[in-house]
């Protein structure tokens, strides 16, 4: 097993090539990029470019995506999930992970449906794979055939007696 470092760890500022090389030196030369404002937007105009910019100047590459809950909420447009194929396959994106937490519930109106989002994952060659911190709920058990399950340890508490997985908050 190979861990992999997040640019979650950056994300309170837009990506840039001098974080992703402090990453690399610190020894993670491929990165899970995660796509959530103010870090990135992904499909906004302009955005792949500059993506593609920073990974080059950093010498790093990005071979898993996390799809962070304002993109994964303007997904229910056919034309933005076009777009995000076509992001997927220049940023040559094998793993897209999203938490199931982050998925956007049922309203009035378009939705995104699981089903739909693997499907145009998995045609630009890509595996979606959900982030659960229980594997024993409803909505795990009813998920379509080919969605992967995963756990970041990051995102869920320590259990009791256990030291915490990351601060609660942070003070500068």
């Amino acid at each position: 097993m190979r861990a992999l470092l997040s640019t979650r760890l950056f994300a309170a500022a837009p990506l840039e090539a001098s974080a992703l090389q402090m990453a690399a030196r610190a020894g993670f030369p491929s990165l899970e990029l995660y796509a959530q404002p103010p870090h990135t937007t992904l499909l906004g105009p302009g955005e792949l470019t500059r993506i593609r910019r920073e990974l080059r100047a950093a010498g790093v590459k990005t071979p898993w995506l996390r799809l962070g809950a304002e993109l994964l909420g303007r997904l229910r447009s056919p034309s933005l999930l076009s777009d995000l194929v076509d992001a997927l396959e220049a940023l040559q994106i094998r793993v897209v992970t999203a938490s199931m937490a982050s998925l956007p519930k049922p309203r009035s109106g378009a939705t995104l449906e699981l089903d739909e989002l693997a499907l145009h994952v998995e045609e630009a060659g890509a595996r979606l794979v959900l982030d659960t911190g229980d594997l024993a709920t409803a909505a795990v058990r009813s998920l379509p055939l080919g969605i992967g399950l995963g756990w970041d340890l990051a995102d869920y508490p320590a259990p009791p007696g256990h030291p915490p997985t990351r601060p609660s908050s942070t003070r500068c």
